[in-house]
């Protein structure tokens, strides 16, 4: 439980763009017909950076990360994602989302939840319009009717429920500065 805990906090980190790192350390049940060997390396650790993933479309300027780019529909109240898997030959299943984006860090612009599953496929992908609960809070509202026809940056908080084959994992994501259209 502790080790799944960890690998999960890991791999959110490293999903929402963090420095992450990986230490190895040995112990005594290294090498299991030498223990003390193992024990004795227990006391050397091994810390290393992990690898940035190369996403498709890296080499635009514009969006980085997993959400490339994203547009807010206010009529519909829904919003659609461009999103870039890392995975080249496998597609990822969202299962369920819980996400809130920000403007200026703080001021929450509306709240998606959606526990209908939807593929991203290997590459850059739209997503389908996902149902937008707009903030009940003016300054939200007032920011997005302020860059209607134009762009936004905003940040964005998320606990996502992902699949690939039949590993599922919870993440929890965190994006900052996703350019975001607004439209009527």
């Amino acid at each position: 439980k502790k080790a799944h805990k960890a690998a999960r906090r890991l791999l959110s980190e490293y999903l929402s763009g963090k420095n992450t790192t990986i230490t190895l350390r040995t112990h005594n049940g290294t090498i299991p017909t030498m223990p003390i060997i193992g024990e004795a390396l227990a006391k050397i650790n091994l810390t290393l950076s992990t690898p940035r993933l190369e996403l498709p479309g890296d080499e635009d300027t514009e969006g980085q990360g997993f959400i490339r780019d994203a547009t807010f529909h206010i009529l519909s109240s829904t919003a659609t994602f461009m999103l870039a898997s890392p995975l080249r030959y496998d597609t990822v299943s969202i299962e369920y989302i819980n996400a809130t984006a920000f403007y200026n860090h703080t001021e929450p612009i509306g709240q998606i939840i959606r526990d209908e599953p939807f593929d991203v496929s290997p590459g850059v992908s739209q997503t389908p319009r996902l149902p937008v609960e707009w903030s009940a809070d003016h300054v939200g509202l007032d920011k997005l009717k302020k860059a209607l026809g134009g762009k936004l940056k905003l940040d964005a908080v998320a606990d996502v429920t992902v699949r690939v084959g039949y590993w599922f994992e919870t993440v929890h994501y965190v994006g900052k500065a996703i350019g975001a259209r607004v439209s009527l």
